[in-house]
């Protein structure tokens, strides 16, 4: 009977060391409702006020339940999608924007114009200063100061030495103003977030396609004078009268800022180059027009000068067609493999080279490879286009309407349902 009694013991004792270290091993199974633990099977072990040697009846022991630990389901992030083109096909527009707050449109890769408005049709910028209708229109709140596109909206900045704003379309006909209270320096498509430049010190950033704005801080920024934006592919650079130079290459985040030896007049990329044009003009020396190259995506720049020094403040456009570098400068033409040496020609307009007209704004469709150029204003105004920006036709008085100066050109996708 001892023997027996003795067995019990041991298999019992052995129970104990079997089932009890291993009870926790298994995380408690969960029902749907966190607060609630379904239990683990229960151990059995003897009872310890039971003398030794005797026999008695197993003690039932159910075990403290185990802590639960509910990690809470992870809060969703909710993300405001970029707002996307209207359903249907896109097509690449020309946009341009001029003083006095003017927009128009050409779906025709150029040749007809239409949505032809501004802030104010009866003014006249320049001419006779009686005019009871003349406007300085170079400084006004309705100044143009740029223009870029992204994400099926167009984005117009005007004010200069008065405050202004800056105006958002989709359908290049209407425009809702979507930021104001300060003098223009430019509009740029980061690609994923719009960099605007307010009163010089005011970089401001919106990944709401302008709906709402951010406003870096940076001191530096202070540093450029009477700052304008221009956007090179997925760079951004900021310049102005000063010898800076900023560089973002990260939607306006974050900056570069390098001194230069003259200030920059605009951008074009290329061949793996980016290209600059821009002058220098101090008191005392003479007035040099410059032509600047980048092999290392405008981080270090090499200077050339243009022999057609005179024409300086000419140089306002550069472009890349694909295979050259080309500006233009009144009657010339300079195209460039290298941004460094350029071959002059002169411009054909209906077969004429002309010796007169100044002021030209040029653009390119790289879909297309049309070229466009606008000069003058009101019942002077011309449009012209091209096939290899030296030879001109001037469009007729059907295919466009004359009016306020324009500035700016460039192309962007619209939404072909826009388009008559």
């Amino acid at each position: 009977m001892k023997t027996k009694t003795s067995q019990l013991v041991l298999i019992f004792a052995s129970l104990n060391f079997v089932l009890v270290p291993f009870q926790n091993c298994s995380p408690p199974i969960q029902s749907d409702f966190a607060s609630e633990v379904i239990s683990e099977s229960q151990s059995v072990v003897p009872d310890p006020n039971q003398p030794t040697g005797t026999s008695s009846s197993p003690v039932v022991v159910t075990p403290a339940p185990v802590p639960v630990v509910v990690t809470p389901a992870p809060v969703p992030v909710v993300v405001t999608p970029a707002p996307t083109l209207p359903t249907g096909t896109t097509k690449t527009i020309f946009m341009a924007t001029g003083h006095m707050g003017r927009t128009l449109m050409s779906c025709d890769d150029g040749k007809t114009w239409i949505n032809d408005r501004s802030d104010n049709n009866a003014a006249i910028c320049g001419g006779v200063t009686t005019d009871p209708n003349y406007v300085e229109c170079n400084h006004t709140p309705y100044t143009s100061r740029g223009i870029d596109a992204g994400q099926g909206y167009f984005y117009a900045n005007y004010g200069w030495g008065y405050n202004g704003s800056l105006k958002r379309s989709r359908d290049g006909k209407n425009w809702d103003v979507i930021k104001s209270g300060g003098w223009g320096g430019g509009i740029a498509w980061g690609p994923n977030q719009l960099f605007h430049v307010h009163e010089g010190g005011r970089w401001s950033l919106s990944n709401t396609n302008g709906t709402s704005w951010s406003q870096l801080t940076d001191p530096v920024r202070s540093q450029f004078s009477y700052p304008a934006v221009k956007r090179v592919n997925d760079k951004i650079f900021v310049f102005g009268r000063s010898t800076k130079l900023g560089l973002s290459t990260d939607q306006g985040n974050t900056w570069k800022i390098q001194d230069i030896v003259t200030p920059f007049g605009d951008f074009s990329e290329g061949r793996g180059l980016i290209v600059a044009v821009g002058f220098l003009s101090r008191t005392g020396l003479p007035t040099v027009g410059y032509t600047y190259v980048s092999k290392d995506n405008g981080l270090t720049w090499i200077t050339t000068t243009f022999l057609d020094s005179s024409l300086y403040h000419e140089f306002k456009n550069v472009i890349f067609n694909g295979t050259e570098f080309v500006t233009w400068a009144r009657d010339r033409v300079y195209k460039s493999v290298d941004g460094l040496n350029w071959v002059r020609s002169y411009r054909k307009i209906d077969g004429i080279a002309p010796h007169s007209g100044v002021n030209y704004t040029h653009t390119f469709n790289q879909k297309t490879g049309t070229y466009i150029s606008v000069n003058g204003s009101y019942s002077s105004q011309k449009i012209y286009r091209s096939t290899d920006g030296v030879n001109w036709t001037t469009l007729s008085a059907s295919q466009y309407k004359g009016g306020h100066p324009i500035i700016s050109i460039i192309t962007g996708e619209l939404d072909s349902s826009n388009c008559p």
